[in-house]
């Protein structure tokens, strides 16, 4: 509250214009101001490892503030009203060894902020995060979600609608891909969807696939005992347990093998 007091008091300082009565109310309409942004609810901004999420914010901030009718300078202060924690330190830190704290522009405050909450070595990184992408275990839902976000940190490769959808499908698993390769899309929303119609309906053939190789009950019952022709007992087998390794000996024409859990 500093910032916007010292400011509230830099207009109380100031002289009405000539032909102005002493209750000439400028101080009340930076108060309008200031109220007005407060009832915006603008979010705050502590720390975050994610440079995205620092970025997030001040991209909230400047519609918040596109909303008002403030100055350059009384954008800068509602916008670092809003930094609490580490970021309110960074912010005094840096308006204190500045040359002229009180005429701080926005340009000026957002390069500043930019340059130490979403630095560019870490864009980089994220940037080859991006291009390293693969669905996996993912489903495509999930997966168009992980890749719309890591996105914004690789501008250069998805200014365009090939790009990214280069981008998506190169990434994706390789029989979805191959359907896919077989038509143009207009948006990656449209390829987006058709990918998932397509794992929609591999799953739901995998699905019926395996229900009909289930054995049923009278399958899995163990047939009756082989006698020998000759009379003498059958060999003798050892089957291993998997997960012990010892061996246990049985028939080897007695039905199926029991194994020890």
């Amino acid at each position: 509250m500093a910032n916007l007091a010292t400011l509230l008091g830099n207009h109380n300082q100031n002289p009405p214009p000539d032909g102005q009565p002493h209750h000439y109310h400028q101080p009340e309409t930076l108060t309008r101001k200031i109220e007005g942004f407060i009832k915006l609810r603008p979010p705050t901004f502590e720390f975050s490892e994610d440079p995205l999420e620092a970025d997030d914010w001040l991209r909230e901030i400047e519609k918040k503030l596109d909303l008002t009718t403030c100055t350059d300078e009384e954008c800068v202060t509602l916008a670092t009203h809003q930094l609490t924690g580490t970021a309110r330190a960074w912010w005094d830190s840096f308006s204190e060894t500045h040359p002229d704290p009180t005429h701080i522009g926005w340009d000026e405050f957002t390069k500043a902020f930019r340059e130490f909450y979403v630095p560019k070595e870490i864009m980089v990184h994220k940037a080859a995060e991006f291009r390293r992408l693969k669905q996996g275990q993912l489903r495509v839902q999930e997966y168009a979600s992980v890749f719309t976000k890591m996105m914004r940190y690789a501008p250069d490769d998805t200014d365009s609608e090939e790009k990214r959808q280069y981008w998506f499908k190169l990434d994706l698993h390789r029989g979805i891909r191959q359907f896919l390769s077989s038509t143009d899309y207009s948006s990656l929303r449209q390829m987006i969807n058709k990918a998932i119609a397509v794992e929609r309906e591999r799953l739901d053939y995998e699905d019926s696939t395996a229900f009909k190789k289930k054995p049923s009950d009278s399958s899995a019952r163990p047939g009756p005992s082989q006698r020998p022709r000759n009379g003498l007992a059958p060999p003798m087998r050892v089957a291993q347990c998997p997960t012990t390794g010892y061996g246990q000996a049985s028939h080897a024409l007695t039905g199926p093998t029991y194994q020890r859990p």
